[in-house]
């Protein structure tokens, strides 16, 4: 009985040592230096992007001097502003959500871009 309590707290204890080794390592490459300051700067990189590409949405809904030509083009165009600017909507909302990414986030940065605005449409 006295060698199965001993076998079972060695076994304990190595379970107990690569679980803290394993959490060690994963706490390592997520909370790294250059991982933080990666993700830092990228949150603010896309919170930008998304700014910018609003902007030009905007500017294009507003073009009324467009020639029946054009249109169909700046329509296309317009579609792809829109869905570019979707995709940089949702790539920041989840990384803002994943729990390994959301901590570098900078405090006055938005914690959800608005995937909404995208949708820009005149008034």
């Amino acid at each position: 009985m006295k060698n199965f309590f001993l076998g079972l707290a060695t076994f304990v204890a190595i379970l107990f040592f690569i679980a803290s080794f394993w959490a060690f390592n994963l706490a390592s490459r997520t909370v790294s230096p250059g991982k933080i300051l990666h993700g830092y700067e990228w949150f603010y990189s896309v919170n930008a992007q998304y700014n910018s590409r609003v902007s030009q949405i905007r500017d294009v809904e507003t073009q009324s001097s467009v020639d029946n030509n054009d249109k169909m083009k700046l329509r296309t165009e317009l579609q792809a502003m829109r869905q570019s600017c979707r995709e940089l909507a949702n790539n920041y909302n989840a990384a803002s959500e994943k729990i390994t990414t959301s901590y570098f986030r900078g405090w006055p940065l938005p914690e959800k871009l608005a995937v909404d605005k995208c949708e820009v449409t005149k008034q």
